[in-house]
């Protein structure tokens, strides 16, 4: 089966066989995939990955394999190429004698690669020998011998040494002007010494040729941009009418290098990569025609800066005249607008101060006053019954029986319940009296400014009432019921936390009385109970 019929789709899901050149083994934990070199291109071959099963002794060997062809699709359900399936090393058959190893074969010259040569169209492994000139491990190797310079793709991370000689063994292609090797592995050339080459000095034009492809060179050029989201990060240099980019892998990058101002003027060192226009060469006589080049750094140290910008530019000295007339302008107007702006920064300031006032001395939950702001309003009204001589009242309430229902129905529905008490509390009074929540389920009403003492205990026997409608939580009616105490004064002459007592003991009273009523302050409730405990 050749590789095109198999790319059609017809085949798909039937036995075939194909014949070719393993040129690499890929294992993962599941698969081992064997890359094979087809008549007319590579083909992807997997089979399930068994213990003990070593496929890396079929590399660079002609076989044929049969198993099942697979086709590829995207997205789309677009047929885009095809790979095979085969049951195990039982359906690979290796055709002839083994190649053997590579570096036991004689050195190829670099010149002579993808020469045509009417004796020697071998597929294998090709044996090169060279200084090197470039090494990104796991990815790129490139040598150089007396002549010519080669470049190779390679998986292998080996500790190489720039200027150390290296035998090099791949599959020969073409990338670009030049050929190149794939798939290659290499191992240092016993007792060679390391001497780091010196790279050759050209011009745009002279790249553009394609003679320096693969090879070691040093150009000139103006930092015109630079792209850091491709897989490479990159510099864009221009010299003359030539653009051309420079890529150093992520592994390598220095972040000094990506931080050179822009219009700098650069000397760059690397590797010459030159590309093939196929367009201009397919309308030209046979001879490749060059479309670009870039160059491959090897270090953060190739990158040297001959010359910064200067930052006085034309551009810019406008622009400081422009900003200079802005700043001037802006002035004048600062100071017309400057006494509003104070005004309203010092107004929203304040605004803010009553904000944060009124957060401190009000309960988040109920929004009623708290300990601190009931303890001021009850000390003012001391003072007016004391200069006026009228009746103040204290009730302090206490929901019986909350706990249940926060443990019943949880914190959600005890929160609820909370507001509505207070909301029902703040209905049942005058504007000019006060409520507070001293915290938990217990509330505090101060009323100022009483006839007698007989208003105070209509206002708690409203509070009873009003507290003693069921309250709807979700789709159940949840009953509840106050506890109040009530507790009045004629005059200044008694202590605010007195007072607070007294009327404790009242609401205590009420408790025990069977909730759900309100107790006036009596001397006699001050006495100690050490036989009863305060219910709920």
């Amino acid at each position: 089966m050749t590789l095109p019929r198999l790319r059609t789709g017809a085949e798909d899901s039937q036995w075939v066989e194909i014949e070719g050149v393993v040129h690499s083994v890929v294992e993962s934990n599941i698969t081992t995939t064997l890359e094979v070199a087809m008549d007319s291109g590579t083909i992807d071959a997997a089979t399930v990955r068994q213990p003990g099963v070593d496929y890396r002794p079929l590399v660079d060997r002609w076989v044929h394999i049969r198993g099942n062809a697979g086709a590829i699709f995207n997205a789309n359900r677009q047929l885009i190429g095809a790979r095979l399936f085969f049951p195990g090393l039982e359906a690979v058959t290796a055709i002839g004698p083994s190649p053997g190893n590579t570096f036991d074969r004689p050195v190829q010259p670099v010149s002579s690669l993808l020469q045509f040569n009417p004796a020697s169209s071998s597929p294998h492994h090709v044996h090169v020998r060279g200084a090197v000139t470039l090494y990104w491990p796991g990815r790129t190797v490139c040598i150089r011998n007396s002549t010519d310079g080669l470049c190779a793709e390679t998986s292998q991370n080996s500790a190489v040494a720039a200027g150390s000689v290296i035998d090099l063994a791949g599959f020969t292609t073409l990338n670009g002007f030049k050929p190149a090797l794939e798939d290659a592995v290499f191992q240092s050339f016993p007792g060679n010494g390391s001497t780091a080459a010196s790279p050759i000095a050209i011009t745009p034009e002279q790249a553009m040729q394609g003679d320096r492809d693969s090879e070691l060179v040093s150009i000139d050029g103006r930092l015109i941009g630079r792209d850091q989201a491709a897989s490479d990060p990159t510099l864009i240099l221009s010299s003359g009418k030539f653009v051309f980019r420079v890529f150093l892998p992520h592994d390598l990058a220095d972040a000094a290098v990506y931080a050179i101002p822009i219009g700098s003027t650069l000397r760059i060192a690397g590797i010459c990569s030159v590309q093939v226009d196929a367009q201009e060469t397919l309308k030209g006589y046979g001879f490749a025609q060059v479309s670009h080049f870039s160059i491959l750094l090897r270090s953060p140290h190739d990158v040297v800066v001959l010359q910064t910008p200067s930052w006085w530019t034309a551009a810019r000295i406008g622009l400081v005249l422009l900003f200079t007339l802005a700043v001037t302008a802006a002035g004048f107007v600062w100071v017309i607008v400057l006494r509003k702006r104070v005004e309203q920064q010092t107004r929203e300031l304040r605004q803010s101060r009553e904000l944060y006032r009124h957060m401190a001395q009000h309960d988040m939950l109920t929004g009623l006053p708290t300990r601190a702001l009931l303890h001021d309003r009850l000390q003012i009204a001391l003072n007016r019954a004391g200069r006026f001589h009228k009746c103040v009242a204290l009730l302090m309430l206490d929901l019986d029986r909350f706990k249940q229902i926060n443990d019943s129905l949880g914190h959600d529905a005890g929160d609820l319940v909370l507001q509505i008490t207070a909301e029902r509390l703040a209905s049942s009074i005058r504007k000019t009296d006060s409520v507070a929540r001293l915290g938990g389920d217990e509330f505090v009403v101060i009323l100022n400014d009483l006839a007698d003492q007989s208003l105070a205990e209509q206002v708690a026997a409203k509070i009873v009432a009003a507290l003693s409608e069921p309250i709807r939580i979700g789709k159940i009616h949840v009953p509840i019921s106050v506890s109040v105490g009530v507790c009045t004064f004629f005059d200044d002459t008694v202590d605010a936390e007195v007072l607070l007592k007294r009327v404790d003991a009242a609401m205590y009273r009420a408790k025990q009385c069977g909730r759900s009523c309100f107790q006036v302050f009596t001397s006699d409730m001050l006495a100690p109970d050490l036989n009863s405990t305060p219910p709920a």
